[in-house]
């Protein structure tokens, strides 16, 4: 009995937590909180939030280095970074963060000159002038002003690179960026814009919808117009699409990820395809049935007024039978109309397929014709 009661104290003792969130640092969890943030009150210990800042400002991230806590987006100010670092390291993020200040600006261009820290900012005139050493160079190309002749083109080389591999052009600071994986949300280093990839565009200038299936109608994505072609054979492998589109836009989560399914998946995806390949067109079978009942019960029971079922008489039966023959017919009416939806999709398709293709000739044309008058 002692021996007993002895194991239950023992357990009810540990079934509790042996240290509050105080009591340790939420980045290391072994030392004390001992430094806090004074804007948004979170603790850590100073070896931490001090490695932690470090980190940023040799990794150039010193536009907004936001507190280390889960969630929080309150920035830390010069001050608080300043009684952290050392000296030598404070006077890396002050330079760091001047030039990104000033490299922010679109219209900055640093001087080419070596050894010069000088730069100008552009003013109508693609001739600028080093505010430092004097020096004249052109604003496009870097190159010394040239006011007679054209700039220099691009290496060659770079240009067949940049065609190769995942680069864009960032849509505010007009970086080019390379895109080696993950979703399509990007975030410049330079100016630290929030663009998509897909579109070009910055988030305050993002749609969702046009970014999906074109900007206009008759300029939609080619991969729309090939899907609704192609969609009486593809509706069947919806499953093989999807884990195509989640391969091109999550892939390297497969890689990066601890879970022993995604493990299996990373080693044998060539068996995945397959086995979705073959599963995925019963599925989809069922799921496309079950989807149509239950909107067609749904749809029927709506048609009739609430008050009838409150009615407890024969007639309730007849009701009911009457609410199940308007389901059928509504499974009729959506079965229908989805297959002319899925037939209909593929002259569709083609037609603004044609349109699209129209269009981008008479916009080359015209581009042509403007180029022949210059």
């Amino acid at each position: 009995m002692r021996l007993q009661s002895k194991l239950k104290m023992d357990s009810n003792y540990l079934s509790e937590p042996l240290l509050s969130q105080d009591d340790y640092c939420p980045i290391c969890l072994i030392s004390n909180p001992t430094c806090g943030l004074i804007d948004c009150e979170h603790f850590f210990c100073k070896r931490c939030l001090t490695e932690y800042i470090e980190l940023k400002i040799l990794d150039g991230q010193v536009n907004k280095i936001t507190c280390p806590a889960i969630n929080c987006q309150t920035i830390l100010q010069s001050h608080t970074i300043e009684e952290l670092v050392s000296v030598s390291i404070f006077n890396k993020y002050t330079d760091f963060y001047r030039k990104k200040t000033l490299e922010a600006d679109i219209y900055f261009r640093w001087c080419p000159e070596k050894n010069c820290t000088g730069y100008d900012i552009f003013k109508g005139n693609n001739k600028l002038k080093c505010q430092f050493c004097s020096f004249e160079y052109c604003f496009l190309c870097a190159d010394p002003w040239h006011s007679n002749k054209n700039c220099k083109p691009l290496d060659s080389g770079f240009i067949e690179w940049e065609k190769s591999s995942s680069v864009k052009i960032c849509p505010t600071c007009k970086v080019r960026t390379e895109r080696n994986g993950g979703c399509p949300y990007m975030i410049c280093h330079k100016c630290t814009t929030s663009w998509c990839w897909i579109c070009g565009k910055a988030d305050n200038e993002h749609d969702g919808l046009n970014c999906l299936i074109g900007p206009n109608w008759y300029d939609m994505h080619i991969l729309i117009l090939l899907i609704m072609i192609f969609l009486p054979v593809l509706l069947p492998f919806t499953l093989v699409i999807a884990l195509a589109a989640f391969m091109y836009y999550d892939g390297h989560l497969i890689n990066d990820s601890s879970s022993v399914v995604l493990g299996y998946f990373s080693r044998f995806r060539i068996l995945f395809y397959v086995i979705f390949t073959v599963i995925s067109p019963p599925i989809v079978a069922v799921v496309g049935v079950i989807g149509i009942l239950y909107f067609a019960f749904k749809s029927a029971i709506y048609c009739v007024p609430e008050n009838v079922w409150e009615k407890k008489d024969a007639c309730r039966v007849l009701r009911g039978a009457f609410v199940v023959l308007l389901a059928l017919l509504f499974t009729i009416i959506y079965l229908l109309v989805t297959v002319v939806v899925v037939l209909a999709s593929c002259p569709v398709g083609i037609i603004l397929l044609v349109i699209k293709y129209g269009y981008q000739t008479i916009i080359f044309m015209k581009k042509r014709l403007e180029k022949k008058e210059i």
